[in-house]
């Protein structure tokens, strides 16, 4: 039984939390009440979603602190948002659809329940890594130990997964790709070469790279997300920086950029 001092001071920690702290106790909270009405919920953390939900779907968690306003997410197609609303008598747990449709009723759960959840040490928030993510991890790996080791270069390789997902993202007013493509200026000297492979279920089915000396040909703009994230539009990128997969990379990355 959670003793009413605990949920005092549940409630003054979570008044003080960070908005990544405050993410990490919405999710916590939505992982153990699903699962405590049935539902298997595996956690994801990648491409923004949170939960792949038996019966619900992949889910992104929205969690607004005590007194704030709803959040309202950028939203992409085939997934489904619960909002997470703190307030101060009560927790309310709502999910919607990407086109805003209401897709289960709306419940409230008391503190002490989200202190239950919050503590509760069988619920593990961390990554967990499907086998398909694992063997894209290597891939990412090898291909980086490759290019040091065959061109003598470093290199930053990233990479994204679900199709669906991404294309979603090149939609609308603003497309936008993933911001981490883009090298900041610090890093700009320590390495030679970016790489972002695109897989779906395991397969490459795009990839772009640029070498550093040519990233102003690469058209950046602030994420509507986020104005301190760079991003680009990758429907648009110049195709001298696009590779079928992998194999085409590595043979003609060098013959477009020979001075890279």
């Amino acid at each position: 039984m959670i003793e009413e001092n605990s949920v005092v001071e549940l409630k003054r920690c979570v008044c003080e939390f960070a908005a990544p702290s405050l993410g990490r106790f919405g999710e916590k909270i939505y992982a153990g009440f699903m699962e405590r009405n049935g539902f298997s919920i595996y956690p994801v953390h990648s491409q923004r979603i949170d939960f792949h939900v038996n019966g619900v779907g992949d889910v992104d968690v929205k969690t607004s602190g005590i007194g704030k306003r709803r959040a309202n997410p950028v939203r992409i197609n085939n997934i489904n948002y619960c909002f997470i609303i703190l307030n101060k008598e009560d927790i309310e747990i709502a999910h919607e659809d990407w086109t805003g449709r209401i897709i289960m009723p709306s419940y409230r759960i008391s503190w002490a329940q989200a202190a239950e959840f919050y503590r509760d040490n069988r619920i593990h928030m961390e990554n967990h890594e499907t086998p398909v993510t694992a063997q894209n991890q290597k891939i990412k790996r090898e291909l980086k130990e490759w290019i040091e080791r065959n061109w003598d270069k470093k290199a930053s390789v990233i990479f994204r997964e679900g199709r669906s997902t991404q294309e979603n993202m090149t939609t609308g007013a603003r497309p936008w790709g993933p911001v981490n493509f883009h090298t900041k200026l610090n890093s700009r000297k320590i390495i030679d070469i970016k790489v972002l492979i695109y897989f779906d279920c395991g397969v490459v089915w795009r990839l772009l790279a640029y070498p550093i000396n040519k990233i102003d040909e690469i058209v950046w703009y602030p994420s509507r997300l986020n104005s301190d994230h760079i991003t680009f539009d990758p429907g648009v990128i110049s195709r001298q920086f696009i590779f079928a997969d992998i194999e085409d990379f590595r043979t003609n990355f060098l013959l477009r950029f020979p001075d890279a």
